[in-house]
């Protein structure tokens, strides 16, 4: 595993007071005990090295930041390094992924060597999880490298820092979400949705529209079973520029009882309440005659929004542009 190859390339955790780490008393339990994070779960973890001829003595030595993070105890038998490193925690736990210093050059090219390897492998478009996490000096050098690679952003900031973030990166999309067209949905809002129209008009070339995910409900779930809502919100989804995105078992219909499922679904639970699940005509219908609409040229080529003045607030109202006389011959 890389973190055994180059354990100097993930982030150290400082040692806390009283604790020495060449200690051979001082049990795992107790370090980690002291090192939690705000959600409960333990900030760091501890890894053990092999440290036949002090080899990995000798690496931590002229690591300035792993100065307060290391120590060697003669433990099984052998000498080992104790390493504390951290989890990849701070937006939620998540305490069982080792984390990467991305400022680190050697970890930034690691990283682009197996964005490389798949893209060789004749994968183009990636769907970046937790990329909020990473630099955006990684994800600026990750697309000056792979120009007609797409990369979708798992991204909770607000629209306006993914602005920022996007003109100086250039990375092609972001989920929108967090106080945005999801939460505007979700709220049946339709005076909210149409701000976030007027205010983004330019930018929905960027954004991932979705009205679920795998971190939230499935969409009629979230909807509170009101078809004709989730219809209403996956027609202005869909419609949008940018990159629409929704789960078959969506289009469906399914609800998984309306319970919050998420990535704890595996296999098995997946496939017994897949059985029990039944197909909701009105939103597959609904979904189908949407893809057929959707499918003109119009919603593929035209990349903005012109949104529409409308005296009732119960409305959204918005034009694509589109220069064809093709297309005006049609109309």
């Amino acid at each position: 595993p890389l973190v055994f190859e180059h354990p100097e390339w993930f982030k150290p955790e400082p040692v806390k007071a009283n604790e020495d780490l060449n200690d051979k008393n001082l049990t795992d339990g107790q370090i980690l005990l002291n090192h939690r994070d705000d959600y409960d779960n333990t900030a760091c973890f501890i890894l053990y090295l092999d440290d036949k001829d002090e080899i990995w003595s000798e690496k931590f030595k002229g690591l300035e930041r792993f100065k307060n993070s290391w120590g060697r105890v003669y433990k099984n038998n052998r000498w080992q390094v104790r390493v504390l490193l951290k989890h990849h925690t701070g937006l939620g736990p998540m305490n069982d992924t080792a984390s990467l210093d991305f400022g680190l050059p050697e970890v930034r090219e690691w990283a682009k060597g197996v964005l490389r390897g798949w893209t060789n492998s004749g994968v183009y478009g990636f769907r970046c999880d937790l990329a909020q996490r990473i630099p955006d000096e990684f994800w600026k050098e990750v697309k000056s490298e792979f120009p007609d690679n797409i990369f979708i952003q798992e991204d909770y900031d607000t629209t306006e820092g993914q602005k920022r973030r996007q003109a100086q990166t250039g990375i092609d999309g972001y989920y929108n979400k967090t106080g945005a067209l999801y939460d505007a949905l979700l709220s049946k809002d339709a005076a909210w949705v149409q701000d976030l129209l007027r205010r983004h008009a330019t930018f929905f070339r960027h954004l991932v529209n979705f009205a679920d995910n795998h971190d939230e409900k499935l969409a009629l779930a979230a909807f509170g079973g009101d078809t004709k809502a989730l219809l209403a919100a996956e027609t202005i989804l869909q419609s949008l520029p940018g990159y629409p995105m929704f789960y078959w078992v969506s289009a469906k219909g399914w609800l998984w009882n309306g319970e919050d499922v998420k990535r704890e679904l595996t296999y098995e639970v997946f496939s017994e309440r897949a059985a029990k699940e039944k197909d909701n005509a009105e939103v597959l219908d609904g979904f189908r005659m949407l893809h057929t609409r959707l499918s003109h040229p119009l919603f593929k080529d035209s990349q903005d929004i012109i949104p529409l003045d409308c005296d009732n607030q119960s409305f959204v109202t918005y034009a694509r542009p589109y220069n064809s006389e093709e297309f005006q011959d049609e109309l």
